[in-house]
């Protein structure tokens, strides 16, 4: 007689009730790995499979596509796809300043599938000390969903690059600075690859603090190239740009500009509000129409989520009907 935990059984009895505690253990294995199978594309609504340990810097791996509304699967290959979400694409491209891959994130609208035309393009640059994501995280992709599927506004394309250092902070304009691989490196490579409108009145750019400086800068000094530019929290007040490469310098000289302006800050963002205003004036002398918003804030992401729709909705109008 042999005592086990199941109590005093002989040996027979013991190897039998081994043996069942042993299925036991079998059955709960194969419950466990089928729990942690993989789910198929077609069963997943959407997917939120967070970047690659392995991506290009600048992205922060583990974060999922804070979305309902887009999927980040590859793209639909049968020509009458009519995807109802927006689609986040991951990707990067080549740096011609840098001769790096600079991480990149394209958002491609409901129905892309079915764009015969090139589509319309708005570039969003991100503020320092931010990267890439900070535009989704506002919400840019998940309104421009809503906005297009709800027909307020047009069918179009939102670029959102990852800037780098020391183009990003220690340049101001002009040759080897991020002005020119905006121009030279970016716009070539995204518009090609992904059938994007090369042309001003097509094309629009935007951008937060910093961003929103060099939005400022790219858009003024090639007026040709872009049909509007807004400019959220611009951190003109900590520009210290040689005067050909100064927003308020450009306007002053009386030249060509985009014909859409916005310009945005915080009633709590002082030398930042105040050197917004100042632009703004310098755009009443000359005559050049343009919309100056100033709301409840300081420098953070809540203020630019609450200037989000005003901004974007101000640059995008004025392009094709949906």
């Amino acid at each position: 007689m042999i005592n086990s935990a199941f109590g005093p059984v002989g040996a027979l009895g013991f190897k039998s009730r081994l043996g069942l505690v042993q299925l036991a253990w079998l059955s709960a294995g194969l419950v466990w790995l089928c729990a942690c199978a993989p789910v198929s594309a077609s069963q997943a609504p959407y997917s939120q499979t967070p970047p690659s340990a392995t991506q290009a810097p600048g992205t922060q791996p583990g974060r999922p596509i804070p979305t309902e509304d887009m999927r980040a699967a590859a793209p639909p290959t049968s020509p009458d796809a009519q995807p109802l979400a927006g689609r986040l694409e991951i990707t990067s491209y080549h740096s011609q300043l840098l001769d790096q891959e600079l991480p990149l994130l394209v958002y491609l609208p409901p129905g892309f599938g079915q764009a015969a035309q090139p589509l319309p393009v708005l570039y969003l640059l991100h503020g320092r000390g931010y990267d890439e994501w900070q535009w989704v995280d506002l919400g840019a992709t998940r309104l421009a969903t809503q906005a297009i599927r709800g027909g307020l506004w047009p069918t179009f394309a939102i670029v959102m690059p990852f800037q780098p250092e020391p183009l990003f902070s220690s340049s101001d304009g002009g040759a080897r600075s991020y002005e020119a691989e905006f121009l030279e490196g970016l716009m070539p490579a995204v518009e090609s690859r992904f059938n994007l409108f090369d042309q001003g009145s097509g094309r629009a750019i935007g951008g937060i603090s910093r961003g929103g400086v060099w939005a400022l800068e790219i858009a003024f000094r090639h007026p040709q190239e872009f049909s509007g530019v807004a400019a959220l929290s611009p951190a003109l007040n900590l520009n210290f740009a040689r005067p050909r490469y100064d927003p308020l310098w450009i306007v002053q000289q009386g030249g060509p500009l985009p014909g859409q302006i916005f310009l945005a800050a915080g009633d709590r963002e002082q030398t930042i509000r105040a050197s917004a205003e100042q632009l703004s004036q310098a755009l009443e002398l000359q005559g050049v129409q343009h919309e100056f918003s100033v709301k409840p804030g300081t420098h953070a992401q809540e203020l630019w989520t609450a200037l989000l729709e005003p901004a974007l909705g101000f640059l995008v109008r004025g392009w094709a009907a949906p």
